[in-house]
């Protein structure tokens, strides 16, 4: 009687869970538990001749209900018992004439106990028979949220085809299996190859009998994955992937516990059902999983996210006649989207010829492996061309339409290299440089063939000669079709990089007139929880548009050109072939320059205290030049030593901090590092936010000096006009590509007006005089005695 207790809790908070109210319904709610419903539904009662089963759950339907019927057993070969049960409950209902317009369309028997796990398997009443509820072609193995219910009352098919992948319940299930396995003794190490086993276990058997005694039940578990694995012709990897009991046998039953818990969770989460999603649910679980199994770090295993991996295919496109490559493929992310987007858009046929022999790639971490194995046995690729090792040991080749590979210490004269797409994110905690996965896979493909790669700021827009070196040799040989800058936080926790999508074009040179695409990417409503925090004014997500571009661009060269967002141009050799985005796209119009922070800072620094923001004024130029820092002003470095070297004083001493104009301390600094009357460029961390300083300051090292041509004007309002444009420009400047003097004359552009071939200063003028605080900012600075612009001091 109390293993029948523990099931009602259980099921209890699993309808929770899946947001059910599990009140009685005479308090509003939507469950009946055993006996509940006898003084409260006389026509239930009346009907069901007073048996009781379990529960009885009402799904609102129109404007009455319809009925789910659960039965429950304490032991595991009664679930068939359980279910017959729940249907003759339910065929009393539906034959009822009082309750003819209220059916009982679900019957449910769940079987077991916390301590050997619960099994649960749902039939649907379609009005002739009863058919076994299915996600994506498996057996459910976990109950249902409403909306699904509906969902299969609505089509009366007992088949949902589509997963339900909702972000917050994976993070959910997946702290739950971290803090199962942490609390029974699984160590971070092992975390994910428990969870890889396991799923490659539930692959062959969803309903695999649970053992009392663990060293049976891991025998279990492991000639589960054994089949599989002979099945899909991977017998070999058995040994890398099997579980094994700690060395210790007082720890067996934490063990058993661990596997026991974790299993319970993953049959909650119908996990046959997500790995045969087209959405590659179970990518988007391992990827939150992994997040807080805080090893994940250590081990270099950071995931692509779902969306970036159909964003990339969407970007160069798949076809059955593509050969699919991904030399880091982790748990197969791209491979899976590649897959879906090629069975969506061929016959049967070419879709069975392209799984045959046309998807590959190779994963390093054992349990990352079987992930990957799990992904795409699931989705029938017949024997799997996933490799475990080492790329840099398989070299690839192509005969008579079949690709094949050989290993580094075997010799081939195969040259007939067979990849006309690659997909790839290199591991970033490792040894090796992320240009050598590139240049691997390069090898691979035939001309024309096209690379997305996932790359972090080094290659793309690094400064060290071996970065500058391996840009220009990559020109020689191969296209550069478009860089897209990715969100910065795209890999937080597990990882804090600038990154960058880059589209490569194999085995064509560069031609120095070809244009390029650069965009930079935003993801807010795709990316993960981020847009609910965020006002909707605030949310930018471009993806899908330039995921067209990118497209339209590679079709024909054509693109709707937006500034802060999309361009093509050349690539420019100066500043070492830069291929990041951020030296090429185009700011805004010059409506968009934002004087209004340059003259709040400036103030507050002279009042040490802050004004009120305002909104900026748009101002458009009738006639207007581009002109380059460098034709605007003489750059320098501040010299003046660390602050915490410095003695407290009278001199503001301007750091990277883009507050209080800048300044971040008051020292005392010897004279010959003392400037006055000059503009400021912070050239470290974010960087990019230009001030100007009328009164004595020293700057340290991090700070770029700009002392303005003798041609420029000298006026307040000039000055104060070309801060707020290079401040506009920050956006281009991040930890990862860091602001310096070079790239602020390649990058930035500033559009000044003009009026019979000189610089208008009525415009610009007329554009700060209506900026917030202008008035006060200028009787703050004739107090002062500040009014004097001479930039030569």
């Amino acid at each position: 009687m109390d293993s029948e207790f523990r099931i009602y809790a259980y099921i209890s908070q699993v309808l929770k869970d899946l947001g059910w109210d599990t009140r009685n319904p005479n308090r509003g709610g939507d469950v009946y538990n055993q006996h509940e419903f006898y003084n409260h539904d006389d026509i239930l009662t009346k009907t069901l001749n007073n048996a009781s089963p379990e529960n009885i759950i009402r799904i609102p339907w129109n404007n009455g209900f319809h009925y789910w019927i659960v039965e429950a057993k304490s032991n595991h070969k009664d679930l068939k018992k359980g279910l017959e049960e729940a249907k003759s409950y339910s065929d009393k209902i539906n034959a009822s004439k009082i309750l003819d317009n209220e059916p009982a369309r679900f019957a449910t028997g769940i079987a077991g106990s916390p301590n050997d796990t619960f099994l649960v398997e749902t039939h649907y009443w379609n009005g002739r028979e009863w058919n076994i509820v299915s996600i994506n072609n498996y057996a459910t193995t976990g109950f249902l949220s409403l909306q699904q219910c509906r969902d299969i009352i609505n089509g009366n098919k007992p088949n949902l085809e589509s997963f339900d992948d909702n972000s917050e319940k994976f993070l959910t299930k997946a702290n739950n299996i971290n803090t199962t396995l942490h609390n029974n003794g699984i160590t971070i190490a092992d975390r994910a190859k428990v969870l890889g086993s396991l799923l490659l276990a539930l692959a062959e058997d969803g309903n695999m009998r649970i053992h009392k005694e663990p060293r049976k039940m891991i025998n279990e578990i492991n000639t589960n994955i054994e089949i599989i694995l002979t099945k899909h012709g991977k017998k070999e990897f058995v040994d890398k992937i099997k579980l094994d009991l700690p060395a210790t046998e007082k720890n067996h039953n934490s063990y058993r516990k661990a596997i026991v818990d974790t299993l319970q969770v993953l049959r909650e989460m119908n996990v046959r059902s997500a790995i045969n999603s087209g959405d590659d649910a179970l990518g988007k679980f391992y990827e939150t999983f992994l997040k807080y199994a805080t090893g994940a770090k250590d081990m270099g295993i950071v995931l692509t996210p779902r969306h970036i991996t159909k964003f990339a295919v969407d970007c160069i496109g798949v076809t059955w006649r593509d050969g699919i490559y991904d030399p880091t493929c982790g748990t197969g992310g791209f491979l899976v989207v590649a897959m879906d987007n090629v069975r969506k858009t061929s016959s049967s046929k070419n879709y069975e010829q392209f799984k045959k022999n046309s998807i590959w790639g190779v994963e390093h971490e054992d349990p990352v492996y079987s992930l990957a194995l799990v992904n795409m046995i699931f989705r029938g690729d017949g024997k799997s061309g996933l490799q475990d090792g080492n790329c840099f040991d398989h070299e690839f080749w192509e005969t008579n339409g079949n690709i094949f590979y050989t290993l580094k210490d075997q010799e081939t004269t195969e040259t007939n290299r067979p990849f006309t797409r690659v997909f790839m994110n290199p591991p970033f905690a490792v040894s090796e440089p992320s240009i050598n996965f590139v240049d691997h896979a390069l090898k691979q493909m035939k001309p024309n063939g096209l690379m997305f790669a996932v790359l972090p700021n080094s290659p793309i827009c690094g400064l060290s000669s071996k970065n500058k070196f391996w840009r220009r040799e990559t020109l020689k040989r191969h296209t550069i079709k478009a860089c897209i800058k990715l969100p910065s936080r795209l890999f937080i926790p597990n990882a804090s990089k600038g990154t960058y999508g880059l589209i490569i074009e194999a085995w064509k040179p560069h031609h120095n007139d070809e244009d390029t695409l650069f965009a930079i990417l935003y993801d807010d409503e795709h990316a993960s929880n981020l847009a609910k925090t965020q006002s909707k004014t605030n949310i930018q997500d471009n993806l899908v548009d330039i995921s067209s571009a990118v497209k339209s661009f590679l079709n024909s060269n054509s693109i709707n050109e937006i500034p802060k967002e999309i361009t093509k141009t050349k690539i420019r050799s100066q500043n070492g072939y830069d291929f990041s985005p951020e030296a090429y796209v185009a700011e805004h119009v010059i409506s968009s320059i934002g004087i209004l922070d340059i003259t709040l800072n400036l103030t507050s620094a002279i009042r040490s205290k802050a004004v009120r923001n305002s909104p900026p004024n748009p101002k458009a130029f009738t006639s207007e030049k581009l002109f380059s820092i460098d034709e605007i002003m003489i750059l320098d470095r501040g010299k003046c030593p660390p602050i915490k070297s410095l003695d407290t004083g009278e001199i503001p001493v301007i750091t990277t901090q883009e507050q209080l104009n800048g300044i971040a301390d008051y020292c005392d600094v010897s004279e010959k590092f003392i400037f006055s009357n000059k503009i400021t460029i912070s050239a470290n961390g974010s960087g990019g936010a230009a001030f100007w300083h009328p009164y004595r300051f020293a700057a340290t090292t991090d700070v770029l000096i700009g002392t303005l041509q003798e041609e420029m004007p000298k006026d307040l309002e000039f000055i104060l006009y070309v801060c707020g444009a290079i401040s506009s420009s920050s956006w281009r400047y991040d930890y990862y590509r860091k602001c310096s003097s070079k790239r602020l004359i390649h990058d930035i552009k500033i559009a000044l007006p003009q009026k019979n071939g000189d610089i208008d200063m009525d415009e610009i003028s007329k554009v700060v005089k209506k900026t917030y605080g202008i008035d006060e900012l200028k009787n703050l600075l004739n107090k002062h005695n500040y009014m004097k612009t001479d930039q030569n001091n």
